[in-house]
């Protein structure tokens, strides 16, 4: 099932970048906790499903580059589900 786990993921603008991806167990629907850790600051956002099922970031105001691993990290929660 669903846990906290790490992934290092490929921004082709950013290069390799490693992101948290933490289960929120208290939340009322299946939520995760995205964070990464760069330079000089951390970064945090959630991922939730939407309407269709699908895992979509649900912050907004963060860098294009992270909203474009949103796949990625759909493929990833998905895959580690699925275990």
């Amino acid at each position: 099932m669903y846990s906290t786990f790490s992934h290092t993921f490929n921004s082709d603008t950013e290069g390799n970048k490693k992101f948290f991806l933490t289960f929120v167990k208290t939340a009322k629907e299946p939520t995760f906790e995205g964070k990464i850790n760069d330079d000089k600051t951390v970064k945090k956002f959630q991922m939730k499903k939407d309407e269709a099922g699908d895992w979509k970031i649900q912050q907004e105001g963060l860098p294009t580059w992270v909203g474009d691993l949103e796949k990625s990290f759909a493929d990833q929660i998905e895959e580690r589900a699925a275990r």
